[in-house]
């Protein structure tokens, strides 16, 4: 079985994945004992990915925290597609459609709810990592390039698991990307060479180019002419090292440079001091529980933890990434 280091797991996704699952046949608002069962299927379902297929050392959840650094400068409209019933509420008038609204917003709550219990299970060695402003992308990213030189000296091999496809981009020389739905592992020189991303541009960099210029599933639009949109997108890009911002490649130039700015983590205030003080965080966070301390701590945080589907992962991780306590 391969082994890796760390596993770091798109704790959205899997969370809004599980939630939309269990409301699917529900009519209404969930009830009170719905956040705990959400935690609980969310948390059996992670350690589900790697059962008896990879040996993990250690499980880290990473979470997206609104509002994204990236809002202001798109003018608030990063982001802006996705559902928000309690946005919705204020115009709506329809008696049934504000019951709807009513109703998604209280379980969007729980949902919430769900998520910050989750947080908790740093007891029971599945930690988490989160900051304001940030999204789990922008987290992994750093991690990922941080982590890397340390993979290619050891010898060893870390992971990012997510169904989002830019996760592929973020990912690094020994740090692999693995989508648990596909059942595919998506290794860094392979990603570069389906994407014919040449030898002195990151894939990050690719990535920004592409979604500055053509547009992405994060509300990001197209910004080149129509013309320069039919045209392979390397000669574009290496026409926009040499011409920069220009009229000629653009129909909005304002647009693709804030678009562009949008990748750009320096502007973020103490960026580089919350890179170090994660990466250095990354051996010390949580704490090992065997399956009795897991049922107690289950039961105070009133999550019905499945105790047996953490024998696998107690089995692999490695003590000397976690705390003694």
């Amino acid at each position: 079985m391969e082994h890796y280091k760390y596993a770091f797991v798109d704790g959205n996704w899997i969370l809004s994945r599980v939630f939309y699952a269990m409301t699917r046949d529900i009519e209404g608002k969930v009830d009170h004992r719905f956040k705990y069962n959400l935690a609980s299927v969310t948390t059996n379902s992670i350690l589900k990915f790697f059962r008896d297929k990879y040996v993990i050392d250690k499980i880290i959840l990473v979470w997206d925290t609104a509002p994204y650094a990236k809002q202001s400068l798109l003018n608030n409209e990063y982001k802006i597609g996705r559902y928000n019933p309690i946005q919705e509420l204020e115009d709506e008038t329809d008696p049934e459609k504000i019951k709807k609204l009513e109703d998604d917003a209280h379980n969007f709550q729980e949902k919430s709810a769900a998520k910050a219990l989750m947080k908790e299970l740093y007891q029971v060695a599945l930690p988490s990592i989160w900051h304001k402003g940030y999204e789990a992308d922008d987290i992994v990213y750093y991690l990922a390039q941080g982590l890397s030189p340390e993979m290619v000296r050891t010898g060893q091999k870390s992971m990012l698991v997510s169904i989002d496809s830019d996760w592929q981009y973020w990912c690094a020389p020994n740090i692999d990307v693995y989508n648990p739905i596909s059942d595919t592992v998506y290794e860094y020189e392979k990603v570069r060479e389906e994407n014919r991303v040449p030898r002195d541009m990151s894939l990050f960099r690719f990535k920004s180019l592409y979604d500055s210029f053509y547009g992405s599933h994060n509300d990001l639009v197209v910004t080149v002419t129509d013309d320069v949109y039919d045209e392979d997108c390397l000669v574009t890009f290496d026409r926009f090292e040499k011409e920069g911002y220009s009229p000629e490649i653009f129909k909005d130039v304002n647009l693709a440079r804030a678009q562009m700015e949008t990748f750009n983590f320096e502007r973020i205030k103490g960026y580089h001091k919350q890179v170090e003080l994660d990466l250095q965080s990354l051996p010390l966070i949580g704490v090992i529980a065997n399956e009795s301390q897991i049922a107690t701590i289950g039961m105070k945080l009133k999550i019905p933890l499945n105790t047996g589907g953490f024998s696998y992962y107690l089995s692999t991780l490695d003590k000397n990434l976690f705390k003694d306590e």
